[in-house]
């Protein structure tokens, strides 16, 4: 037996020796810890859990300040969210998360398409200024960014 073998073996041999006596207290301690979670948790009373909770509404972000920390300028909440649920409602989109999410998204996608740097802001001003109901809402994010690369 080599020295790294006789130093495990004498290791198993201590903590034997040391938890031999001590397995029906630990079964006893086990046992009355777990009988008390379980009796704490069981309690009828629990506003103090519900009051302290912190809900999801709280800490998540909303649509807008993910699209103001993202677009180009960091532009306010009140400078994108008007132009963006009219064009929403425009084209007759429900405005909710995801519509405006898939929205920005787009914006995004057409800015770094940019050969020049436009901006989603100049995209979405643009969108809002030149609205027209014969064309759907893609082909309008496509022609105003070709538009004002273009143009500009």
């Amino acid at each position: 037996m080599n020295d790294f073998e006789k130093e495990k073996s004498r290791t198993a041999k201590n903590v034997n020796r040391t938890f031999a006596g001590c397995g029906i207290s630990i079964i006893l301690i086990i046992g009355l810890t777990t009988f008390g979670v379980t009796k704490m948790c069981s309690n009828n009373d629990n506003n103090y859990y519900n009051t302290n909770k912190v809900s999801n509404e709280e800490i998540k972000p909303n649509s807008y300040q993910i699209i103001s920390t993202v677009f180009i300028g960091n532009p306010t909440q009140s400078e994108i969210q008007p132009m963006l649920e009219t064009i929403l409602r425009n084209y007759n989109k429900p405005i909710n998360d995801d519509e405006i999410m898939k929205f920005a998204n787009g914006l995004l996608v057409m800015r770094k398409d940019s050969k020049i740097g436009i901006t989603e802001m100049q995209i979405l001003k643009h969108m809002y200024q030149h609205f027209d109901s014969k064309i759907d809402m893609a082909g309008q994010l496509a022609l105003s960014s070709s538009l004002l690369e273009m143009y500009k």
